[in-house]
């Protein structure tokens, strides 16, 4: 059986932090769920999906973990 975490869209990210994230995939827009404090040189490390429930759309998207990503907040999203 899959482990399925539910998380939610992180409400700030920081400008310069690093997170864990995913793209939204009806604005495309990144979707901060967690911080990464290894500044982006590892990979998220739970196995089976996250369910994300997405500010900017509204909706919950399904992501396998292995699509997640880190990325440093650059601008605002």
């Amino acid at each position: 059986m899959t482990e399925t975490a539910n998380v939610q869209q992180l409400r700030a990210a920081i400008l310069g932090e690093f997170y864990f994230g995913v793209m939204c995939r009806d604005t495309r827009r990144r979707i901060a769920i967690s911080a990464d404090a290894s500044e982006g040189r590892e990979r998220y490390s739970r196995s089976g999906e996250t369910v994300v429930s997405c500010n900017h759309c509204g909706k919950a998207h399904r992501f396998d973990n292995r699509d997640i990503f880190s990325f440093q907040q650059l601008g605002w999203e």
